[in-house]
């Protein structure tokens, strides 16, 4: 089903005046979650069938990868300030923006460059600038300060003004599939192999269930994205 995208998203890119190389960086992601699915499934190949839909929406043209970064186009959500968006027009965009995981990682010099050739993108073929960028993530975590300080992840939550986080979905708790590849699990069931293994442990011991936080960027009037570092 994943590998059936490829033709379609193709088909997108050149619709839209992205260079053929950039398909290849669009399914660094696709490599990056058969990785995932092997590692915890003793070395099987494959990609979890929940995660399959986030394909289709290369090949709608309303999410784009550049760099390390992707962005999604569509409303601004709920969880930005509401003044903010009170201010929109209807023409003006908050796209969201996530991490994929593939080249790149979390160095923050290669997300601010993911975040400058998104924002040159969307005024080309857009006609805009994006007036922000949002997200909502087990990335921001509001307690990985503490848990994980000076590793990658606490590096590059740092470049983004923080928002209040998100309520526990008890469906799927923050992180645990891009961690465990399980949407519901419980941390203390499985080997603890690296430091954000441990931070999840640590929550759950300490009764604190993972849930999504919150953050954003603003763009000026002339493209420029003001990160909080």
């Amino acid at each position: 089903v994943a590998l059936a995208s490829v033709p379609l998203v193709a088909e997108t890119h050149r619709r839209l005046g992205l260079p053929p190389e950039h398909l290849a960086k669009t399914f660094s992601w696709f490599r990056a979650m058969i990785g995932l699915y092997a590692r915890r499934h003793g070395g099987a190949t494959g990609i979890t069938h929940t995660r399959t839909f986030w394909f289709r929406k290369h090949a709608d043209g309303i999410l784009f990868r550049f760099g390390c970064m992707e962005f999604l186009k569509g409303p601004c959500p709920d969880y930005v300030p509401a003044d903010f968006r009170a201010a929109l027009g209807p023409e003006d965009e908050v796209p969201t923006f996530h991490f994929p995981g593939g080249p790149g990682g979390l160095d923050p010099d290669a997300i601010k460059a993911s975040f400058a050739e998104a924002t040159a993108f969307w005024k080309r073929t857009f006609g805009h600038y994006p007036k922000a960028y949002a997200c909502d993530s087990w990335l921001f975590n509001e307690h990985w300060g503490e848990l994980i300080p000076g590793t990658r992840i606490a590096r590059a939550i740092e470049l983004y003004e923080r928002l209040p986080s998100l309520p526990y979905n008890a469906e799927e708790p923050s992180g645990l599939f891009f961690v465990y590849d399980r949407e519901r699990c419980d941390p203390r069931d499985y080997p603890v192999t690296n430091s954000l293994e441990r931070a999840y442990v640590t929550l759950y011991e300490r009764g604190e269930l993972p849930v999504d936080g919150c953050a954003w960027v603003k763009v000026d009037d002339n493209g420029n994205v003001r990160f909080a570092k």
